[in-house]
This record gives C-alpha cells, structure tokens and sequence, in this order.
C-alpha cells in the first residue's frame, strides 16, 4: 500500500503480451493495384517541383496517382493534403496513427479529421525496403509536424522563422489553413529510454520515390523540410522533390 509521501511505494509489474486495440481495417488492395497500373500505363498529366522555398500545389481527382520522388538525391519532405470540395475535412496524424501506426508505407492510408474520419488517400507504392532499423526508426512518419516560427527558433537558436517549413508552406495556404502533414522520407522513431522523438540522415537516395492514390478529390501541398537530408539543423540543401500526377486513358 502506498503512503502519502511515497513511502511503502512498491515495483510495479507491467502486463507483458499488449494488445493493439485499432487494427487495421480491411479493405481491397487488388483495386488499388490496378488503379495503378492503369494511371501508370495511361497518361501523365503534369510534373513539377517543390524545394525549400517553393513549394507545389496539386489538384488531384480522385483514382489519379501522385508519385512524389527524388531527381536530385536525398530530401525529407513534408505532404499536406485536404478535401478539395471542403477544406474543413484534412489529413489528421493522430487518427491515421491509431489505425495505421506512427509511419507509413504501401497499403497504409491516410485518414481524415473527425468528424469526418475516412481514407483521404491510400499509399500504393514505397521503392525503400526500410522496415524497423536496429534503433527502431523506420520512415515517412506521421508524428512530427513542420516547425512553426517559435519551434524553429528552439530548436536551431535561429530567429528568422521564414527558413521553417511551416513558414514556407503557410505563405501558400494561408487562406486554407495549415494542417498536420505526412514526413515522407524522415527516418525517426521513439527512444527506448526515454520516448523521446528521434530522427536520423534518410537513408532515400536519387530515384527513390512513393506513390498515393487519392480516394476523393484532393489539394496536395508538398514542400521540401529545412532540414535537408536530416543531418543538420537547417541546410543549404538544393535537392527538390518532384511531384508527378497520373491518370487512367478514358
């Protein structure tokens, strides 16, 4: 029995076996297999570029695929995306985190806001193999979102908050409104020891990509992260990120 002050306090016991409460729901992946074949064989409708001070707008229809890829070499990239016809529905990391987990790869979908709460879009491609690494990051998570002005400033010791990403994207939505993003290709986990949020240098290369199908019409935001690769604070990182959209022939 535990005093008040502490004394008498004993070990506690942690339950081993834990259960995971949301799991995934079902649903089929052969359709997203052809969806993408035949957006792949069928056309592409536009190709651009984001980097660390521009970043690019997309509009997708729905069943169109969106490859988002490495020309240059190594990027961290952040991904906004919200319902094209109703802005108030966006991608929400933690609802997407009870059903999918902390980060994302193929089959895993990105889920919408409450009270909405349904797949945005569905990830149907991932060209790195990266499962849990010996510390236990994996890539392209959902649990950090871009630095604002004032976590900017913590955690670089920097005062001009225009060099954040968030700063950089909200100049373009700032009539939509800034959600939570998706980190593609940010390599990070939680600390054993403490649970603390860690990152790690991305092990993606040039060529590297991942692919999503919207599963309703959606406006895409993609920006280049300050932190480049993920091996410093801020860099003078010119790799970009291209934004390729596909189609299905009619």
């Amino acid at each position: 029995m535990s005093g008040w002050c502490g004394r008498g306090d004993r070990p506690r016991k942690f339950i081993p076996n834990p259960k995971i409460i949301y799991t995934d729901l079902k649903f089929n992946k052969s359709y997203y297999d052809d969806l993408r074949f035949n957006a792949l064989t069928g056309e592409c409708l536009s190709s651009s570029s984001s980097n660390r001070k521009t970043p690019t707008i997309l509009s997708l229809k729905q069943g169109q695929l969106c490859r988002i890829s490495l020309d240059k070499g190594p990027m961290i990239g952040h991904v906004f995306l919200w319902n094209s016809d109703n802005p108030k529905e966006h991608f929400s990391w933690d609802t997407t985190m009870i059903f999918q987990g902390t980060h994302l790869s193929k089959y895993a979908r990105l889920w919408s806001n409450e009270p909405f709460v349904r797949p945005l879009a569905t990830v149907v491609a991932d060209s790195i193999p990266y499962n849990a690494d010996e510390d236990g990051a994996r890539l392209h998570d959902i649990f950090s979102s871009s630095c604002g002005i004032k976590t900017w400033g913590l955690l670089t010791g920097r005062e001009n908050g225009n060099e954040s990403c968030f700063q950089t994207i909200y100049k373009e939505l700032k009539n939509e409104g800034c959600f939570q993003c998706w980190n593609i290709f940010n390599c990070s986990g939680i600390s054993k020891d403490t649970s603390q949020y860690f990152t790690k240098v991305t092990p993606s290369i040039k060529g590297d990509y991942i692919e999503f199908i919207p599963d309703m019409n959606l406006k895409v935001a993609v920006v280049c992260c300050a932190r480049g690769d993920g091996s410093s604070d801020i860099q003078q990182n010119e790799n970009s990120l291209k934004c390729d959209v596909f189609a299905a022939l009619h």
